[in-house]
């Protein structure tokens, strides 16, 4: 029988709404690559696709037990919108959410 991954819980009652603005931010900066307004990047789409499956597991449970890669995307996501929302509030960041890994 195989170990089962060892899981890591992650407050999405706590930091859900930062989870949301990264994935709302990443389809906008999608979006915008889609018209035209940006440079395509297949890393930016890869990313939202990433981003997106985690999103729809997690964004309903209140404790969402993630293996170690979610955890750490989990937290990147997390680390990203609370940056952001600081810089934009010191008029210092675009809002995209387009870093390439």
């Amino acid at each position: 029988m195989a170990d089962a991954e060892k899981r890591y819980p992650f407050s999405m009652i706590k930091y859900g709404h930062d989870v949301e603005f990264a994935y709302n931010r990443l389809k906008n900066t999608v979006h915008d690559m889609e018209q035209g307004i940006i440079p395509w990047n297949d890393k930016t789409l890869d990313r939202l696709e990433e981003v997106e499956a985690l999103y729809e597991n997690c964004i309903s449970e209140p404790v969402y037990f993630a293996t170690s890669r979610e955890y750490g995307l989990l937290q990147e996501l997390s680390a990203w919108a609370k940056d952001t929302r600081a810089e934009t509030q010191m008029g210092k960041h675009s809002g995209r959410y387009d870093k390439e890994r």
